[in-house]
């Protein structure tokens, strides 16, 4: 499945989450939580109960008012990436098996995995077989929605009845052409890696908005990155006040 009809399906498709992420509260549209839902086959699910996996599972940094730079990072968990899956049904009318079809090609190409559909939707992971662990995860793919707040960036003069609008020299725009060097996956040891895959800018200056696939290795030969944390934290560096979104293993389903 190409990227830019992906990237292009899921901004209508999670725009809801963009309007929605900044209200406190619960997310439960559905009237239960991300581990209820899960728990069910996803032809179980309604509409709101496949936006609120998405929700629950994204952070973002939209209270964070020290940073001009929002962002709202998403990681494709199957669970996540079947609930993507039943809203595009829902909205675009799929039948089931274009809905098979999607799931299997995304969740594949961001990790690896496959749904084993004639076994209650069960998620096989390779050679490690079904997945019941964080650690069986040999790569991992966010997607990315980061825009910059403070641009365009200008000065508002008044001279008497007249208002003169000029560019701020002082304004700083962060660069995209090293993204992939300000982007980290902490865990609770302290360690971090880069992403091995980035893509999807079209800007070398954030001038805007930008929605970025990103993918990290996991597992490195015997050892894997997740082994001793039930948290990990994905941290932008270069944009401002560093931003630091968390996300619990317990989700990654």
């Amino acid at each position: 499945m190409k990227l830019q009809k992906v990237r292009s399906l899921l901004f209508f498709l999670l725009f809801p989450v963009l309007l929605f992420a900044p209200v406190s509260g619960c997310y439960y549209f559905g009237g239960n939580t991300y581990t209820d839902i899960v728990d069910t086959p996803s032809t179980e699910w309604s509409s709101p109960e496949a936006l609120t996996l998405v929700m629950e599972a994204s952070n973002n940094n939209l209270r964070d008012y020290r940073n001009n730079v929002k962002v709202i990072a998403t990681p494709y968990y199957p669970s996540v990436i079947k609930a993507i899956g039943r809203r595009a049904q829902f909205t675009g009318h799929w039948s089931e098996e274009g809905y098979r079809t999607f799931v299997d090609g995304l969740l594949f190409s961001s990790s690896g995995m496959l749904v084993d559909w004639e076994k209650g939707e069960r998620i096989f992971a390779g050679r490690s077989g079904y997945l019941t662990s964080p650690t069986q995860y040999d790569s991992l793919t966010f997607l990315i929605a980061i825009q910059n707040l403070g641009w365009p960036c200008v000065k508002i003069i008044n001279l008497g009845m007249k208002t003169f609008t000029i560019g701020n020299p002082d304004c700083d725009v962060p660069e995209m052409t090293n993204f992939g060097e300000k982007v980290f996956l902490v865990n609770e040891e302290n360690r971090f890696i880069r992403p091995e895959l980035v893509w999807g800018i079209r800007q070398t200056l954030l001038m805007g908005e930008e929605t970025i696939f990103l993918r990290f290795r996991l597992r490195a030969g015997g050892h894997h990155f997740l082994e001793h944390s039930k948290k990990m934290f994905l941290v932008f560096k270069g944009f401002g006040d560093d931003i630091r979104l968390e996300y619990s293993t317990a989700l990654m389903r």
